[in-house]
């Protein structure tokens, strides 16, 4: 895998899970949006890639450890409960859990972030730690 490989893979499995939760606008990491409408749910992945370790045994080297972490945002209109926010959070968790390509792990969240602002959305913290391989 590459790092694209890596963010590719993780961005599709969180979409996947996203939308059938019914979160159908996602965004990515470096991509220019506007903010949907206070009536729009929408999340944000953001993927970090912290360590790498090369392998330099024999016949492994080349199979270079990676790690990181997996950031989800996700915003549901304000005033209307906790449901949605959290629902697609266990969405996402799921997948994750049934991730076969990377392996995730120590899955946080949700957490409710306040709105002190009055803001038009509420907004759910969701993340974990990943590991995967470059070959």
């Amino acid at each position: 895998m590459t790092y694209q490989r890596i963010r590719g893979y993780l961005e599709s499995i969180t979409q996947t899970a996203l939308n059938s939760a019914g979160i159908e606008k996602v965004f990515f990491d470096n991509v220019a949006h506007s903010q949907p409408d206070a009536a729009e749910s929408y999340a944000e992945i953001s993927i970090s890639f912290t360590t790498i370790k090369v392998d330099t045994i024999g016949a492994c080297a080349g199979n270079d450890n990676v790690n990181g972490s997996v950031s989800v945002f996700i915003r549901t209109p304000a005033n209307v409960g906790s449901v949605l926010g959290e629902e697609a959070s266990l969405s996402v968790f799921g997948e994750w859990c049934n991730s076969a390509d990377v392996s995730l792990r120590s899955f946080d969240g949700p957490r409710t972030i306040s709105n002190d602002d009055e803001s038009v959305h509420q907004l759910y913290s969701i993340s974990a730690a990943f590991f995967g391989k470059l070959d």
